[in-house]
């Protein structure tokens, strides 16, 4: 295996490419190990009353949008940020995914999922916190924690 590095001015942050003729067990633990290394780096910027605070990806559980805000939600606080929850969307890593038009998750904070007639209750683990997912999005967030756990 050959590892490389190039300089490319143009570029606004770093990208990282794997080329490789087969996709082997090697190569999905290695991108598996970057991409938890990446997000563990990666902090919002919200607000906790009057102050500006830069809230870990990995400590948030949901995020959910509500009266024209969204909100995070971590086990202890609930920070409010200027960005739109499909900004986040795009910008969070791989763990978060939306679960209704209004929440986003992060699947590695999930304590359980429990189906009602026409939603389902999505728990925390280590809170009493919780957020509904709707059934449009739910096959894509058990495809999801199937596939990231």
């Amino acid at each position: 295996m050959k590892v490389r590095v190039e300089k490319d001015a143009s570029l606004t942050e770093p990208e990282l490419i794997i080329r490789t003729p087969t996709e082997t067990p090697m190569i999905e633990q290695l991108k598996t190990t970057l991409e938890k290394q990446l997000q563990h780096q990666q902090t919002i910027t919200a607000w906790l009353k009057e102050s500006q605070v830069y809230v870990p990806v990995d400590d948030i559980l949901f995020l959910e949008s509500a009266d024209r805000h969204v909100i995070a939600h971590t086990i202890d606080d609930m920070y409010t940020t200027h960005d739109h929850l499909y900004e986040l969307e795009q910008s969070l890593p791989k763990q978060f995914i939306r679960i209704s038009k209004s929440a986003i998750v992060n699947v590695y904070q999930i304590r359980s999922i429990t189906r009602s007639i026409s939603t389902y209750l999505v728990t925390f683990q280590k809170t009493n916190k919780q957020v509904y997912a709707s059934r449009r999005y739910y096959k894509t967030l058990k495809t999801h924690l199937e596939k990231m756990r």
